[in-house]
């Protein structure tokens, strides 16, 4: 009996070793470059998820850091509703932390949509089945989405890393002015690339207008960034946008707010939010 037992446990022993050593398991709900690529279709999709990211980004987060932090917006407390903790409060007294939600979602946040633009980036530079001209817009528009968010860090956070491929560790940081320079270079590298208001699928993507509108922001405040002042580039490129002749301002001063707005004249880089084509977290 006793033998009996020692070769069953030695041959369950066997069993074990044979069974556990390979656990690699088949997944056949999710995607990554290695299955998904095979369409210009799924390429086209990938390229659009940055756009997905600006909506949780800008209203959820950077909204909230440069309106509640000022007398333009508030959150009151009602009653038992709304005092969540007294972090309303805190960016009203301009006395929050990094553990606030807020803060530390928003930094995220726009790391996250700059880690799936140096992902495109990289995808689309692999493409093989993309042509030299839908791969030259894809890149030049996703790095001008890039310095957009570069840009929110930079005006809401100053010195932060930069970080332009996927395999980059422990970047270091950046001082203000160099955000900055690198947010003006990689704008006017691309701007040329870009599609213009006239083309028919341009609506709430970064076009050469956009580039031109998100400068005029940059050069406002250069001296706020940079400690020098760029008031007449601010000009040059805000008469760009007003000599294109794409652009002018509404007939009321609401047009531009109302919900409604997407024939709006003077709205130029827009977020597309609706009850059909945006989730309930982006409204």
């Amino acid at each position: 009996m006793k033998q009996i037992k020692y070769k069953l446990i030695a041959l369950l022993t066997t069993l074990i070793v044979v069974a556990c050593t390979d656990l690699t398991e088949k997944m056949y709900n999710d995607l990554d470059k290695n299955n998904f690529y095979s369409t210009e279709a799924e390429y086209n999709a990938a390229f659009m998820n940055q756009y997905a990211f600006l909506r949780k980004t800008s209203i959820w987060g950077s909204y909230y850091l440069q309106e509640l932090t000022t007398d333009e917006a508030c959150l009151p407390a009602k009653g038992r509703d709304g005092y969540d903790g007294g972090k309303w409060q805190r960016m009203h007294w301009h006395t929050w932390t990094s553990l606030d939600d807020e803060i530390y979602g928003t930094w995220l946040n726009l790391y996250t949509s700059i880690g799936f633009c140096n992902q495109i980036i990289a995808d689309v530079n692999e493409a093989v089945i993309l042509s030299a001209e839908k791969k030259d817009l894809f890149i030049a528009e996703t790095r001008a989405m890039r310095a957009f968010f570069y840009w929110q860090l930079l005006d809401l956070f100053g010195d932060v890393p930069v970080v332009t491929t996927v395999t980059e560790a422990n970047p270091a940081t950046k001082s203000r002015s160099e955000v900055f320079a690198f947010v003006e270079a990689e704008l006017l590298a691309v701007k040329s690339q870009l599609l213009k208001k006239i083309d028919a699928d341009s609506y709430g993507r970064m076009t050469q207008e956009g580039t031109l509108a998100l400068l005029s922001r940059l050069y406002l405040n250069a001296e706020v960034y940079t400690g020098t002042p760029r008031w007449a580039d601010c000009m040059a490129v805000s008469e760009q946008i007003l000599s294109g002749g794409a652009y002018t301002l509404d007939d009321t001063w609401d047009a531009p707010f109302v919900w409604d707005n997407e024939n709006s004249k003077e709205n130029i880089f827009v977020i597309p939010n609706d009850e059909v084509f945006s989730g309930p977290d982006d409204m």
